[in-house]
């Protein structure tokens, strides 16, 4: 939603929006299946799309201060053209922005984020999958689910060995977000400080006490499973952030993180203090 704008004319542009995709994935559809693909709808599609444009994403433009300035990817538009894949409207508006590639690529480990001219397209059960990333170590990719929503999910796939692709993010727009928020307090902690193992800790998995602990002082956030069998839960409050990563039962992975060194280490000594109330096993962080 923009700002200043009514939830009753966004939730129109949204129906427009929705409507006009259907028609376009239909005409597509019907010029593929004739070999004549007619380009007209592509451009069409696209002036439409950035003429009502919705800020899917602007919740992750808040978080970095930036401000939504709809845009068009010339790259983008020319593959789903070559390659007859109508891309989903959160997608278009992520990469017509004119740092959306290099923000997902920044808040990142080092994963490679292609640029549009070289997504990958699979098929998974009949659906459409554009790989969009790739691990740093190729270790697993990144695709999206077309489902013919605006807003679709985002799969993750194991390349170590063979395996289907999974659930990553239930949106697109989950993801983005996901990502700044993950890597902003830590990319900034760690060219403050030139550590880069010291932001997190290992400590038992929250079990129900410690869940309710964080749901009554913290704001949850999204939760997303970033690795095959890996689930990572959010929690925010002010300057500080909260990120759990649980693979089974094995020791979980708690990043604790703020935007100064304040929030930081009063985020840390709070949580030793919890853990220690709780009864969970931790690995206490060095102060330095």
């Amino acid at each position: 939603m923009q700002r200043g704008e009514t939830w009753q004319i966004f939730m129109l542009r949204v129906l427009l929006l929705r409507v006009l995709s259907l028609l376009a994935a239909a005409q597509l559809e019907r010029s593929g299946a004739s070999g004549n693909p007619d380009p007209s709808m592509y451009a069409l599609w696209s002036t439409l799309a950035t003429v009502m444009s919705t800020a899917y994403h602007q919740q992750t433009l808040d978080l970095l201060g930036q401000p939504f300035v709809p845009g068009h990817s010339h790259a983008l538009a020319d593959w789903a053209n070559a390659h007859h894949v109508v891309v989903p409207a959160s997608v278009r508006e992520w990469y017509g922005l004119p740092n959306g590639q290099q923000i997902l690529s920044r808040h990142s480990n080092g994963d490679h984020v292609y640029d549009p001219a070289m997504f990958q397209l699979h098929c998974e059960q009949t659906v459409p999958i554009i790989e969009f990333m790739l691990e740093t170590q190729s270790c697993c990719r990144w695709g999206l689910w077309v489902d013919r929503s605006d807003d679709p999910p985002v799969v993750i796939q194991d390349l170590t060995q063979p395996s289907a692709w999974e659930l990553c993010a239930e949106r697109f727009t989950i993801f983005t977000y996901t990502q700044v928020f993950d890597w902003q307090y830590l990319l900034a902690e760690v060219a403050e400080t030139r550590n880069e193992d010291q932001w997190s800790t290992l400590a038992d998995p929250p079990g129900p006490a410690a869940l309710a602990y964080l749901h009554e002082h913290y704001t949850p956030k999204p939760s997303t499973w970033t690795y095959p069998g890996m689930t990572v839960q959010r929690f925010s409050a002010s300057e500080q952030r909260i990120i759990i990563s649980t693979f089974g039962t094995k020791a979980a992975d708690w990043a604790l993180l703020g935007a100064t060194e304040t929030a930081r280490w009063q985020l840390r000594h709070t949580m030793q203090h919890v853990w220690e109330q709780l009864g969970m096993w931790y690995e206490p962080f060095t102060e330095q």
